[in-house]
């Protein structure tokens, strides 16, 4: 893997284990990389996550940098106009995504400003409980863009963040691990996400030395589990 295609790899970040360091220097350690990175960052986390927290510290740096910033409300009714004011900002953020997932003029929205924000080179954060690949999506164009976007998986980490952080990790590295090749490592491992991006990159070497597809008994004789 080259050392430009690392920023795009998924960050995992656990403030549950970071209990007696401050939150904003936390942040502050990885907001350059999630900031720096245009177009779209999902910030997946369950709701003791601290994903919230994560995105408004975010956009706290972001105008510390003097960036333009907009936080978009989901508890509220669809507002065109606060999808219009985005568009000027160097950061918008929305948290939340999944409450609004199916419902067609957030679906909508959300899809232009994807492109308007890629388009201008700008950055756009959102907030979800439920993996991108999990989203309950109408808009066929909008779940393509959420499943494409970078992601950052805040802990404590259940198996769907786990696993979902896998296949991603995998398909960045131009491999993929199928739902269930995912399920049948994920429960013969010790669930910790270093661990899991570990294997992740043993079974990238192997399939490509091999030239094999990642199935079971690959995995288990790569793995030897």
């Amino acid at each position: 893997m080259s050392k430009d295609f690392s920023h795009q790899l998924p960050l995992f970040l656990d403030y549950s284990a970071q209990v007696d360091d401050d939150f904003n220097e936390f942040v502050g350690n990885q907001a350059d990389r999630i900031l720096l990175n245009r177009g779209l960052t999902l910030v997946c986390g369950l709701r003791s996550s601290a994903k919230t927290q994560l995105i408004k510290a975010l956009l706290k740096e972001a105008r510390f940098k003097e960036l333009k910033t907009c936080f978009i409300e989901t508890n509220i009714s669809h507002n065109p106009f606060a999808f219009e004011k985005a568009g000027t900002c160097d950061l918008v953020c929305i948290d939340n995504l999944n409450e609004v997932c199916g419902i067609s003029e957030w679906e909508l929205s959300l899809f232009h400003l994807i492109n308007l924000m890629e388009d201008t080179k700008k950055k756009l954060i959102f907030g979800t409980s439920v993996p991108p690949d999990n989203l309950k999506v109408n808009l066929a164009d909008l779940g393509s863009r959420l499943r494409a976007g970078d992601r950052v998986y805040l802990g404590p980490f259940d198996d769907k963040a786990r696993l979902d952080f896998m296949r991603r990790t995998a398909k960045l590295r131009g491999f993929e691990i199928s739902f269930d090749v995912g399920r049948f490592i994920l429960n013969r491992s010790k669930r910790d996400m270093q661990e899991i991006e570990a294997l992740v990159e043993k079974l990238e070497s192997e399939t490509m030395k091999q030239h094999r597809k990642v199935s079971i008994p690959f995995v288990k004789e790569v793995l030897r589990i």
